[in-house]
């Protein structure tokens, strides 16, 4: 099958954006486990990442200038696996609908699950075991905001209405940190409103599934290390991940991608507190998880079993895979070959104040801390960490 992979960030329609590290590196492994199943992988290349010489596992890597070089590429390939950021997923992927087989979650689903005001509802109306914490759709106003939080209490988490993963979200604690809050929002979001949400504890993990016409598949829980200060951030995670609700939210993330229509990779993230589970967000679309599930399982001929409605009725799991991003120290000396001499370098850092992504594997879980270690002490010897 001939199957173009089109990965927003990494094909440079975005420029030179923070989103390069983390969007190449999913193209790299969405190419590798393709072309391990045996499939002709196409896809776009920024130009400033060709010209490192850096190159994905891809049969044919072509130019992007426009969206009339996406378009050709369309008409002559079975399948397109569509990824970009929320905001921008739901046109890309009505243009895909529109010629060739999607790999991915159907554009009326990206609609509903980019709204997280309109998924919070469904996710109550239909949910038995999650919980959605309280929050309010508000305009990107000071008054409005500032009454809100004052009611329910701080600390809050502000977002956007339709935002992707970490992008726009703010940790607040006190009233005079919310109009940087709602600047934040409005620099990413496409909407004129905001969610204001109570801060919840616990432990931040997700659940990766993958969807087919007729069948929904768990595939793993995943542990998730975010980063929490004013920004909040995600710095990686293992899969698969311990969790004693496993069963229960297996069952549930079914129930919630059979109501939303889910289709191919997607990731539900949650907040587990004993046994509290809080619903936070449904990611309609390959995520970073898909790095570490690569480690342990076949995910290249899972995705296309999405087209052909034939997904099997388990997986096996092979170990533990961890994806972990490192923020490098400024003004460290760039050096793209000694960099990539490092085999667990998924995807370099793309400017002198960004970030590394790497991936490791091993049979066991804590084996996984070790590898981490190596290879950040590989990483501190190049001088590219504090």
């Amino acid at each position: 099958m001939k199957i173009f992979v089109f990965e927003y960030a990494s094909a440079g329609v975005l420029g030179a954006t923070p989103l390069l590290t983390e969007g190449y590196a999913m193209l790299k492994s969405i190419c590798s486990s393709l072309s391990a199943a045996g499939h002709e992988v196409h896809t776009f290349l920024f130009s400033e990442i060709n010209e490192l010489g850096i190159r994905p596992p891809a049969d044919k890597i072509e130019t992007y200038s426009s969206m009339h070089d996406a378009e050709k590429i369309l008409s002559h390939v079975d399948a397109c696996i569509p990824i970009a950021p929320d905001n921008l997923l739901y046109d890309l992927t009505k243009m895909v609908e529109a010629k060739t087989s999607l790999i991915g979650c159907p554009s009326k689903s990206i609609l509903s699950c980019s709204n997280k005001d309109e998924t919070y509802k469904i996710v109550s109306e239909v949910s038995k075991y999650f919980d959605v914490p309280e929050y309010e759709t508000l305009p990107l106003e000071n008054d409005p905001v500032v009454e809100y939080c004052s009611e329910i209490g701080f600390p809050v988490v502000i977002k956007p209405v339709d935002g992707s993963g970490c992008e726009g979200v703010s940790l607040i604690n006190s009233k005079e940190e919310i109009t940087d809050a709602i600047k934040k929002v409005s620099y990413v979001s496409m909407a004129k409103k905001l969610i204001v949400q109570k801060f919840c504890e616990g432990e931040h993990m997700s659940c990766s599934i993958i969807c087919s016409k007729s069948r929904v598949l768990p595939l793993s829980m995943n542990s998730q290390r975010i980063k929490i200060s004013g920004n909040i951030s995600y710095l990686g995670g293992i899969s698969p991940y311990p969790c004693v609700h496993k069963e229960e939210i297996f069952e549930e993330s079914k129930n919630i991608a059979q109501n939303l229509e889910l289709s191919g990779f997607a990731g539900i993230d949650l907040l587990v507190s004993g046994d509290k589970i809080s619903f936070m967000e449904v990611n309609p679309r390959i995520t970073t998880s898909f790095i570490a599930l690569s480690n342990v399982m076949r995910t290249g001929e899972l995705l296309v079993s999405c087209v052909e409605d034939s997904l099997p009725a388990s997986v096996n799991l092979n170990g533990f895979g961890s994806v972990v991003i490192f923020p490098l120290k400024r003004g460290y000396d760039l050096d793209y070959k000694k960099i990539l001499q490092i085999p667990e370098v998924i995807s370099p850092p793309f400017s002198e104040e960004g970030t590394t992504l790497i991936s490791v594997k091993s049979p066991s879980l804590y084996g996984i801390v070790d590898e981490i270690n190596v290879v950040q002490k590989k990483l501190r010897d190049l001088g590219l960490l504090c």
